[in-house]
């Protein structure tokens, strides 16, 4: 562990390996496989298409690889963005699943299930939170990897 001169010193050390660990591959993994399993039990568990065939983990709303994730650092804080690239299919092509999903009142398939049920919100942005912190994996593992960099953190 490096010494400091300074608390602005220390807290810039401390953040930047801070935002290195949470872009790792087995951090993002931690909560990309978090979100995907809460899609799955939130999202696809709560209703069955009528409408449309769901494409999954080939280019649906349960790939991992639509996951974005973006570390931004500001005032001392730390935030973790994760943004759901999914687009849908038909009508609503140009619209994002994930606010259609979250907000449940965009559907335009006038014959389908979803859309003589809307509004039907399927909340599962809080759920991924709130499975992430129930967790405490994510803690943990940050924990760790900063504990091997010399940083020792109480949670």
């Amino acid at each position: 562990m490096p010494t400091f001169k300074n608390i602005k010193s220390m807290m810039n050390y401390v953040q930047s390996n801070v935002k290195e660990i949470l872009s790792s591959n087995e951090i993002q993994n931690i909560i990309k496989e978090t979100i995907r399993d809460v899609i799955m039990d939130e999202v696809y568990d709560k209703y069955d298409p009528t409408q449309y065939v769901r494409r999954y983990d080939e280019g649906g709303f349960s790939d991992k690889r639509n996951y974005i994730c973006k570390i931004n650092i500001s005032n001392n804080y730390v935030s973790v963005t994760i943004f759901n690239d999914t687009t849908a299919n038909g009508d609503n092509g140009n619209d994002y699943l994930d606010e259609i999903i979250y907000r449940g009142d965009m559907y335009t398939w006038e014959n389908s299930k979803i859309y003589q049920m809307m509004p039907y919100p399927r909340n599962w942005i809080n759920e991924s939170v709130n499975r992430l912190y129930d967790s405490g994996e994510l803690m943990k593992r940050l924990s760790k990897r900063l504990s091997e960099r010399g940083i020792k953190i109480i949670y």
